[in-house]
């Protein structure tokens, strides 16, 4: 080898999808280990939930308004004190409180027209599964992939309205 190494485009994005779709899959089997300990380390939700505020207010810089809701309903400081005082706060139902609030008051008001009708099928069949298995392992890791990829989802069309909006 002459020490350089040449790759496609589509090679170094295939590697990069490769290596994020490992570190992801590392990282859920880690809360799933977490989560199925008695009593479960929830310590990994109180990280989760404060990037899903940062990014959720990230969609609506200028809103303060919204931002300070988001602060009042999912307020990480009480919550963090909870566990650190151990209580179990986390039971399920106390979640899908605040899973509810950030799928109906958050992201289903700001995705699209077209989305408001998934996000809303998103959450009914999360609480659904919540019903189901009330295992905490079990409906943690879905609970914040799904809210991540309705995150994404909003992002990916804001940027593509403000490339469009410029062009």
């Amino acid at each position: 080898l002459d020490g350089t190494l040449s790759l496609s485009k589509q090679e170094i994005d295939s590697i990069e999808r490769q290596v994020k779709n490992q570190f992801h899959k590392a990282f859920w089997d880690l809360l799933v280990e977490d989560l199925k300990v008695d009593p479960p380390e929830t310590g990994h939700i109180i990280t989760l939930l404060e990037e899903v505020k940062t990014r959720i207010n990230n969609l609506t810089p200028n809103n303060k308004r919204l931002h300070q809701t988001m602060d009042e309903e999912i307020d990480l400081d009480y919550l963090s004190r909870l566990i650190k005082g151990g209580h179990r706060v986390f039971d399920l139902e106390f979640l899908m409180g605040i899973v509810e609030f950030i799928f109906q008051d958050r992201l289903k008001v700001l995705s699209s027209v077209e989305d408001e009708e998934r996000v809303e099928r998103c959450y009914r069949e999360l609480r659904q599964l919540a019903d189901k298995s009330p295992l905490y392992y079990e409906i943690v890791p879905e609970i914040f992939k799904r809210i991540y990829y309705w995150i994404e989802t909003i992002e990916e069309g804001i940027k593509a309205f403000k490339k469009n909006k410029m062009i």
